[in-house]
């Protein structure tokens, strides 16, 4: 017999249909006025900047004090911490701005050109 009481998971089941949908919602919620002026986050991917060594200390503590009073848990081994440069959804983020990431450029480099209008229609669909 499972006695009863409130319930909640370790780790979110990432099979249901809107738990990811929820998640963003939450993480937008935890750092509401941090983004777009010290962090963004996609999901579980949180991105800090800054232009100096500082700026940055107190972005990160900005972050993770608010990290602490929501109860939510970093994994060490899946955080980078004051990078030059980070690849962040398919673009490289550096000091010298924004640009697509190589390996994204890459497949569209090596494609073979159309060699008729049924394969370029293909790949433009």
């Amino acid at each position: 017999m499972v006695p009863s009481g409130h319930y909640e998971f370790n780790r979110l089941p990432f099979g249901l249909s809107n738990s990811l949908a929820n998640f963003q919602r939450m993480m937008d919620t935890v750092l509401r006025d941090l983004l777009g002026t010290e962090c963004s986050v996609y999901v579980d991917d949180i991105v800090i900047f800054s232009s100096s060594a500082s700026k940055h200390a107190k972005r990160l503590e900005n972050v993770l004090e608010r990290f602490d009073r929501a109860n939510l848990q970093l994994h060490p081994g899946k955080c980078v911490f004051a990078q030059a440069q980070v690849q962040y959804l398919g673009f490289v983020l550096s000091k010298d701005g924004i640009s697509p990431s190589p390996e994204k450029v890459k497949a569209v480099k090596q494609y073979p050109a159309p060699k008729g209008v049924k394969e370029v229609r293909a790949f433009w669909v």
